[in-house]
């Protein structure tokens, strides 16, 4: 099983802010940072662009940690995943294929 940290960067004197995916075997994207979305739907736009880049489609399950978000991916064998309180889990790609021109304008 395959994990993907999420790790925002912040603006220097020569790249604006950013998020970098890496899945820790030197598999990373980059993408500027995304402001029209919140942190969270921000960090997972990165992780399923790295999910696409790597022709990877499981289901991303993903959390905070300090300054960093990790996401796993787990098989859809598992059928549908719920929260503690009973709301369904989204799959990232169903998340993002319903924004098509946000995933467009960081896919390029």
């Amino acid at each position: 099983m395959k994990a993907i940290r999420t790790r925002y960067y912040g603006a220097t004197n020569f790249r604006g802010s950013r998020i970098v995916a890496t899945d820790g075997d030197k598999n990373s994207i980059s993408i500027g940072y995304p402001h029209g979305l919140n942190t969270d739907e921000a960090h997972e736009l990165a992780a399923y662009l790295l999910m696409q880049k790597m022709n990877w489609s499981n289901q991303l399950v993903g959390g905070g940690f300090s300054n960093d978000m990790y996401w796993t991916m787990l098989p859809y064998c598992y059928g549908t995943i719920r929260t503690q309180h009973g709301t369904p889990v989204t799959p990232a790609y169903k998340t993002f294929l319903t924004q098509p021109k946000i995933v467009a304008e960081y896919a390029a």
